[in-house]
């Protein structure tokens, strides 16, 4: 777990698989056949060698124990020559390469379960006189600060030098959590010091008991052996490249409900509230939990039952309990909650399919005279169940159909946030906008080049394009963007892409026993028709706006092992829109300029870069130290937004779906809530100008 000071770290929740299953004959088949499906199928498989061991063991210690807070040295010094001779291992099958991590991890738990038991009623030192020291905090300083052998020679990036150190700064981030919490809760600092003594107690019990909860699950047979194996088997395909891993089946379920256009659920997440109660955070529109009257939002969430079992909510997470209620394997549920008024109510629900809310495409319309058309496309979801199945295309035809019902004069195309999904989808997208020709090269491993082509006559819109993406627009959506540019078919504008351009595929490792698990696995690449590729530096806009979060922002060149590519000298015959858009770039990036919001996003990207990346020197375990830390952060955390404080554009519903939004009070509830911050966004506000320039320049006639 991560706290709010990147270097303050303590584990106090375990997300490893739970998955009971018998070591050597599973482990071994899964490693055989990976090993196999790699060679075999990836698109640029990586050498058995000295650097393979490397950057393996890299991976799997960053997986295992990023933060260096489990193992002791010494601990780590017991299996260290995996670094040397994991390609070995590998070579001979070796289903033992694990056994000593194994050992070591189980010892770490023994430790960490009898800490747990020796603090959960013992009292704490709050004095201030011990300190967490950013950075430097190294197993000299550990060591130092627990009164044992060290000096300050001792490698900084070493573990524990002994249990004592070990211990020791056990002690200080249990205590910097309690600390936390209660800083959190209380709004002044003298309200938190007038509770501290009742809250200290409660908060200390309630986490430590949370913990141990957690822990029993992996004190079950087979439990961390499985979860060790996966981890190895991750860090096998991420050393392949950063788009490879390995999905147990509840994972793979995971992964293709995101890019479905449906899924089977009950309607309803969870969250916990600051009572350490579960309530329903929301309903899904449509849902068996939304159409049932007798659940609202806010309930809390009492007893939690299926057909055969019961879900335990005082030994759980809310990410847990979402889990189980997305699980498969039980259709039918019964819940009994908390009302408002404090009555309980029984409620049965049974799974039915709903559409993925986040996979819903509306069309809305911008500006006074309601004539320019928004689209935002949250992922390239498909069809699953269907071999032809219609996506996240199709969905789009039907919007800018009705779009166009209202006399559109430009449309705007949002793919932030948008990373990928169906290749087929952002071909099939592209051609609703380019009226025929070649649209991607598609190589596959030991397959000929695929052109994927428009062979269609006419565009379902031909009229002014904007796409606006940013850093975290990837793969499917780069694809379209890139396509769009090369074409000059339209205006990219926001920020430079994430860089990925190559093909993943998911399949199961064994099609007689999917129980082994399945492999999302680099099978390719895909170029643009002029040969270039957007691989690792992503697709450079026409127009750059300014963005939160664009100085901390990760491309795919900054991964470890991601695969470079080069622009190819295959350029296939495509005919271009000749459209000159000097004029307009430099209109909007005058606008940009002078515009007072977009030069405080500037200031605030910059001044969120620092504060993420600043933290006290020393930070001493006392309450009015962490309350003084925590509210200096918080109010620069709050001070950064990219939401303007009134209204830029007016913004409306499509007609032919007001009918629709209004049948539904939990979706009317959302499209309210959803027009107001597309009105206030500066982003989508800037992309309606560099429209009405378009047409203005009568770049499209």
């Amino acid at each position: 777990m991560r706290f709010f000071l990147p270097v303050f770290i303590f584990t106090l929740s375990y997300c490893f698989p739970v998955i009971a299953v018998a070591q050597s004959d599973t482990f071994c088949k899964q490693l055989e056949l990976i090993q196999k499906a790699t060679k075999d199928t990836h698109f640029a498989p990586k050498n058995y060698d000295n650097d393979m061991s490397k950057g393996m063991y890299a991976l799997f210690m960053k997986y295992l124990d990023e933060e260096q807070i489990n193992f002791t040295q010494e601990q780590v010094n017991a299996f260290a020559h995996l670094e040397k001779n994991i390609d070995n291992a590998l070579r001979n099958n070796d289903c033992n390469v694990l056994r000593t991590v194994t050992k070591e991890y189980k010892a770490y738990m023994v430790a960490r379960v009898a800490f747990l038991k020796d603090n959960l009623n013992a009292n704490q030192d709050y004095s201030g006189t011990d300190k967490l020291v950013s950075k430097t905090y190294s197993d000299a300083e550990r060591a130092v600060e627990a009164g044992v052998a060290g000096t300050i020679e001792d490698d900084q990036d070493a573990y524990f030098h002994s249990n004592e150190a070990r211990l020791y700064s056990w002690s200080k981030f249990l205590r910097l959590e309690i600390l936390t919490r209660i800083a959190r809760t209380q709004p002044t600092l003298v309200q938190a010091q007038a509770s501290f003594i009742t809250e200290e107690e409660r908060i200390r019990k309630l986490l430590i008991n949370e913990e141990l909860c957690s822990m029993d699950e992996f004190f079950k047979d087979g439990v961390v052996e499985k979860a060790i194996e996966e981890i190895f088997l991750h860090a096998y395909l991420t050393y392949q490249d950063p788009h490879s891993a390995f999905f147990n089946p509840t994972e793979k379920e995971s992964y293709e409900s995101s890019l479905a256009t449906d899924q089977e659920t009950y309607g309803f997440y969870v969250a916990k509230n600051n009572n350490d109660e579960y309530y329903i955070a929301h309903l899904i529109p449509g849902s068996s939990a939304n159409v049932n009257a007798r659940l609202q939002e806010n309930d809390v969430v009492l007893e939690l039952k299926t057909t055969n079992s019961s879900k335990n909510l005082t030994c759980t997470s809310a990410e847990a309990i979402n889990g189980f209620l997305a699980s498969p394997e039980h259709k039918n549920i019964e819940l009994l909650v908390r009302k408002k008024n404090g009555n309980t109510v029984k409620v049965a629900l049974a799974k039915h399919k709903t559409a993925v809310e986040e996979n819903v495409v509306r069309g809305y319309l911008v500006g006074a005279k309601r004539n320019t058309g928004y689209l935002r496309i949250p992922s390239f979801y498909t069809d699953l169940d269907a071999t032809y199945g219609l996506g996240i295309a199709n969905d789009v035809a039907k919007e800018i159909y009705r779009l166009k019902q209202e006399q559109i004069t430009g449309l705007l195309i949002d793919l932030r946030g948008n990373g990928g999904g169906s290749l087929k989808e952002a071909i099939d997208l592209l051609g609703l906008f380019i009226d025929r020709g070649p649209l991607s090269q598609i190589y596959l491993r030991n397959e000929e080049l695929d052109i994927a082509q428009d062979f269609n006559h006419g565009a379902a819109y031909k009229g002014p394009l904007v796409v606006l993406v940013d850093s975290q627009s990837a793969s499917a959506s780069e694809l379209f963007a890139a396509t769009i540019q090369i074409y000059g078919r339209g205006v990219i504008a926001g920020q430079p892409t994430y860089g990925k351009a190559t093909v993943q595929n998911v399949f199961p490792l064994s099609v007689k026993d999917e129980t082994l698990g399945y492999l999302k696995m680099t099978k390719g690449a895909f170029f643009n028709v002029d040969g270039s590729t957007h691989q690792g530096n992503g697709v450079q806009p026409h127009i750059v706006i300014p963005m939160i979060g664009a100085a901390r922002s990760n491309h795919e060149k900054d991964e470890p092992f991601f695969i470079p590519l080069d622009t190819i000298s295959n350029r296939l015959a495509f005919k271009a829109k000749k459209v000159d858009l000097n004029e307009v770039v430099t209109s909007s990036r005058e606008r940009i300029a002078k515009n007072a919001l977009f030069q405080t996003i500037q200031q605030q990207d910059t001044a969120l870069e620092f504060l993420l990346n600043s933290y006290p020197n020393i930070l001493r375990l006392d309450l009015q130290n962490v309350y003084n830390m925590i509210q200096t952060r918080n109010k620069g955390l709050e001070a950064v937004t990219e939401v303007a404080a009134t209204a830029l554009l007016l913004v409306d519903n499509i007609r032919l779906n007001k009918t629709l939004i209004t049948r539904d009070a939990v979706l009317a509830k959302s499209n309210k809530e959803l027009l107001e911050s597309i009105s206030k966004d500066p982003h989508i506000a800037e992309c309606y100008f560099i429209l009405k320039d378009l047409n203005e320049s009568r770049s499209w006639d």
